[in-house]
């Protein structure tokens, strides 16, 4: 006896959950490598820890790595030996939002370079028939080490791991 088709139908659900599950599980597990990288982790930590960008933005400010503009780390490029990482998002405080662009690149496991900046955008005002910002500019900036800890320009110290 031949099953039905109804019967075919229900031993495909396993299946299809359990790809479901892996589609799921590899975002998050890459999301999850992605954020923890050592430049995203320290920049993160500096940006809602500093006295300076809580003066500028009003703290408590909170850097969003959820929704953001790009968030990019490959574990393939990493196999490789080029390990890099991009984020642009948003560092919002109770006054002010700024946007933070994280850039660094780890070669060869010789350690991590690359720079990272927190810019607020300002507002925009029309003055002799163009467009200018008006209050924005750079509060943060600053390189990595190659360890990934972030340095500020400001003060050359190192803050991270």
């Amino acid at each position: 006896m031949q099953p039905g088709p109804r019967a075919r139908r229900i031993t495909a659900w396993p299946v299809l959950l359990g790809l479901f599950g892996l589609l799921a599980g590899g975002c998050l597990g890459n999301y999850g490598y992605t954020v923890s990288a050592p430049p995203i982790a320290t920049t993160v930590r500096l940006v809602e820890e500093s006295p300076e960008v809580a003066r500028s933005l009003g703290g408590p400010v909170k850097v969003s790595l959820v929704t953001t503009r790009t968030l990019r780390r490959s574990p393939l490029a990493a196999l490789t030996g080029k390990d890099y990482v991009t984020l642009y998002t948003r560092a919002k405080g109770t006054r002010g939002e700024a946007m933070l662009r994280v850039s660094a690149m780890n070669v060869d496991g010789q350690g991590w370079s690359g720079d990272f900046w927190l810019e607020a955008e300002g507002r925009p005002l029309l003055r002799d028939g163009a467009y200018v910002a008006e209050g924005g500019g750079r509060i943060l900036a600053g390189r990595f080490g190659p360890a990934g800890e972030a340095i500020t320009n400001a003060d050359e110290t190192p803050r991270g791991p």
